[in-house]
């Protein structure tokens, strides 16, 4: 499979303003949001290194599951990938199970079960900006707040 680049990683936290706190002051870095994730999620994201810190706002659903299952940690890595389908068909015919795929024009997506994976989710991106993903995805990331710590 092509891959252009790792796009960021999802990390599950309990919260998200301790964990934006942590890893700002130990990477200097800071983060947009939090802002209300596609799924049941609070998400926010760094300004350089592709991190992303997802908090569960409901017991449902993937992430609320993930951290009761396995705890606080890294639950997928983002591949920017030139053409998702041709990804997707190469993944599926090694066994490995796609759960959600879908988009909008600015990026396509798609999740790996992470039990086909190593326990890591591997979430297929494919989009043209030049910015990474979660600014494709969010558009104007400049008029998105800052957490500053």
């Amino acid at each position: 499979m092509k891959v252009e680049k790792v796009a960021h990683f999802h990390i599950v936290v309990k919260n998200i303003e301790a964990a934006a706190r942590f890893f700002s002051d130990l990477l200097g870095i800071n983060f947009v949001g939090p802002i209300k994730g596609v799924t049941p999620v609070k998400c926010a994201f760094d300004d350089r290194l592709g991190l992303e810190l997802q908090e569960p706002t409901s017991a449902k659903g993937y992430i609320a599951d993930f951290l009761e299952k396995y705890g606080e940690g890294i639950v997928t890595m983002g591949l920017k990938v030139p053409d998702i389908d041709e990804a997707i068909a190469e993944l599926e015919a090694k066994g490995i199970n796609i759960l959600v795929k879908g988009g909008k024009d600015e990026i396509k997506f798609a999740v790996t079960d992470p039990e086909d994976t190593f326990g890591v989710g591997l979430e297929l991106l494919q989009y043209q900006s030049v910015q990474d993903a979660p600014c494709a995805l969010l558009g104007k990331v400049s008029e998105l707040p800052w957490m500053r710590f």
